[in-house]
């Protein structure tokens, strides 16, 4: 029914998020499960529906990745080698809306 103009299926969006909104829907990530390496987990606070206030503890976890080599150069001239890897910034967050993991 989504894209349904009459009512009440107007107000459905894909994954039901309209209906739930993604960012109180949030789980709490773990380390080790959810996140690995050296991780910096953030709180986030949001407003419920008779207005207090509710934290989801650890909902956002940043972290960088190893994305391989970048670059390796050897220079002929005196047997140096340089070599530079990427690192990949990674922001996560999971919520679930409805029966849906996003």
């Amino acid at each position: 029914m989504y894209s349904n103009p009459d009512y009440p299926h107007q107000r459905k969006h894909a994954l039901d998020i309209g209906e739930y909104g993604c960012g109180s829907m949030a789980n709490s990530l773990t380390l080790g499960c959810d996140c690995k390496g050296s991780i910096h987990y953030m709180d986030a606070d949001f407003v419920t529906r008779d207005g207090k206030s509710q934290t989801i503890r650890n909902a956002i976890c940043i972290h960088e990745e190893d994305a391989g080599i970048l670059f390796k150069h050897t220079d002929f001239r005196d047997d140096s080698v340089t070599v530079t890897r990427g690192r990949k910034l990674l922001i996560s967050q999971v919520f679930t809306a409805a029966n849906y993991e996003v």
